[in-house]
């Protein structure tokens, strides 16, 4: 990876990560979504969920993935962190599209913090894919 690309996949790394303070759902964070609402969006939660029992940890660990692997010139590293970002949001938005439970969030009511990690995601993606650094000859 090139000097430029290595630090865009570092700020990109941290954007995404600041992605579990944007609104996800009304007026809650990724830190009010509780992990198990990936695969059962109807469930609800009688108490705020403990920190890394919700699905702003999966971000958390995607951000420091993109922006670690900027920092080492990995870019293997960058597109791990990318593909759990982007799952983590694509994941959450579609089974609330797709459940059919009262307590599901509506996809209009699903705001930029969780559309925000899928495009940051998307972006590393094609960064990764796009800053091949060629002046080091590799093995095929």
């Amino acid at each position: 990876m090139t000097s430029v690309a290595r630090t865009v996949a570092v700020l990109i790394g941290a954007a995404l990560a600041a992605c579990a303070w944007l609104s996800w759902a009304g007026a809650n964070t990724a830190l009010a979504i509780p992990f198990r609402t990936l695969w059962d969006p109807g469930h609800s939660v009688d108490a705020a969920p403990a920190w890394y029992t919700t699905v702003a940890l999966t971000v958390w660990i995607a951000g420091a993935l993109i922006a670690f692997g900027g920092i080492i010139g990995s870019r293997a590293t960058v597109i791990v962190g990318a593909l759990i970002g982007a799952a983590t949001a694509v994941t959450w938005v579609l089974s609330n599209a797709a459940s059919s439970s009262a307590a599901a969030v509506t996809v209009p009511n699903i705001k930029v913090g969780a559309y925000a990690a899928i495009a940051l995601g998307l972006i590393a993606l094609l960064m990764a894919a796009l800053t091949r650094d060629t002046s080091v000859p590799t093995l095929r």
